[in-house]
């Protein structure tokens, strides 16, 4: 059984914006005023893109590109160790302590590394898209409300000499993709990490078996059953051939260097004589999107709608990341 609630969302793009974030989940808590989670995966239903431009004959105006992050393993696995490591360390307070949690805490986390490196507050990231009501100038912005980006808190037991006291514990942010960002002010330190980063440096390698010697092939024990033909070539193929894995032994996709940008699920163009009408559906893992405006004829914004699928999480389809 579904729940009524607003799944349409309208964000105004700016007439400079480049790149820019959507957290559907936030979008859906500040205009149906109840905590959507961000662990989830959010599914699109329509998208609408209408781009506010004054151009004649119907050249091209502007392209909107949304990004989503990769929906495969790694993500769903390095996040779901994450938010295990944020409850487990919150637990340490909490088991004596649970009236101090907020009614509202829920993890949150950055789509990249962009993403973290923007000015945060309490109501999100100021990169984040808000939604709006009214005409197109996107002027009459929802009312928001908290919106805090879960810090870890790492134990401390350094000392500071000149004083004598245990110095201040290390608290950061995280994202999904990217390297680990240090910290400004203290190199040593950190401002973000990358989650999908730090899964795959706490995760064992696999080996490339087998370990063939390199005399395999011309040893005598091989070559007494050869009656003459092609053995000790083949076997030098054969032990040479796919020995290795088909993709990087070291670094994940979503790490420091390997496809730590998301994933393009479309692209859409508008003009000065139409808008663009989508009726696709997708996944949007954490309910994060990444928009990506580039301009072509114009300077001007636009408008872009946003239809979530309708399901069974307080009205919307939202499957947990854990599934």
């Amino acid at each position: 059984m579904t729940t009524e609630c607003s799944r349409t969302l309208a964000y105004a793009i700016e007439d400079s914006a480049t790149d820019a974030y959507i957290d559907l989940a936030q979008s859906l808590s500040f205009t149906n005023r109840k905590l959507y989670r961000q662990g989830r995966c959010y599914y699109i239903q329509k998208i609408q893109w209408m781009s506010g431009n004054s151009l004649t004959g119907g050249s091209l105006a502007s392209k909107l590109t949304l990004n989503t992050l990769p929906m495969g393993w790694v993500v769903r696995n390095s996040w779901v160790k994450a938010f295990a490591l944020w409850k487990q360390m919150n637990k340490s307070v909490l088991s004596d302590n649970p009236s101090v949690q907020g009614k509202w805490a829920d993890f949150k986390v950055f789509f990249d590394v962009n993403h973290a490196n923007g000015d945060w507050g309490s109501a999100g990231p100021t990169l984040n898209l808000k939604p709006f009501t009214g005409d197109q100038d996107g002027a009459q912005f929802i009312n928001d409300g908290e919106w805090y980006m879960s810090d870890y808190v790492t134990p401390q037991h350094d000392v500071v000499q000149a004083t004598g006291v245990e110095a201040p514990a290390d608290k950061f942010k995280c994202h999904m993709l990217g390297a680990d960002i240090p910290d400004p002010a203290d190199a040593t330190e950190f401002k973000s990490v990358g989650i999908v980063n730090g899964y795959q440096d706490t995760r064992a390698r696999v080996q490339i078996a087998p370990d063939v010697p390199a005399t395999m092939s011309t040893n005598w024990m091989t070559q007494l059953t050869d009656e003459g033909g092609q053995d000790p070539e083949l076997a030098d193929v054969i032990e040479d051939a796919n020995d290795a894995p088909p993709y990087d032994l070291d670094e994940y996709p979503g790490g420091a260097t390997n496809w730590n940008k998301g994933v393009i699920q479309t692209t859409m163009l508008a003009t000065a004589t139409n808008q663009v009408d989508k009726d696709i559906g997708f996944c949007v893992p954490l309910g994060l999107l990444k928009v990506t405006r580039t301009l072509i004829n114009n300077t001007n914004g636009g408008v872009l709608l946003i239809t979530v699928a309708p399901g069974n999480y307080h009205g919307v389809m939202a499957t947990e990341m854990k599934q």
